[in-house]
């Protein structure tokens, strides 16, 4: 049984997600934030594991174990858990960003 994962990536020009953000960012916040960035994209824990401190040891190996200036990523303004998280491990909103696909 899966218990949780986290992944992401180099954040490089011209990938598709990365267009997105940088379209809502000025060009200074987007030469500062995705420089040597690297994309955190999904952190997910199964429910029944939840509220045990997976997910911030997920978040902790992954980030510990890549080597970049910056690190980025987005989450629902309506996820107060990760928000929460994210929060507690000292990231900083710098944005608010709407994407429509």
């Amino acid at each position: 049984m899966l218990i949780g994962f986290a992944y992401g990536y180099s954040s490089l020009p011209g990938q598709f997600y990365r267009g997105k953000i940088a379209a809502q960012l000025s060009e200074t916040q987007a030469n500062d934030w995705l420089s040597d960035c690297f994309e955190f994209v999904e952190l997910a824990v199964n429910p029944s594991y939840k509220r045990l401190g997976i997910a911030s040891q997920l978040h902790d190996i992954l980030s510990d174990n890549v080597d970049y200036k910056t690190f980025i990523l987005t989450t629902w303004v309506h996820n107060s858990p990760a928000i929460n998280l994210y929060k507690n491990k000292g990231w900083e909103l710098i944005v608010i960003i709407l994407i429509y696909f």
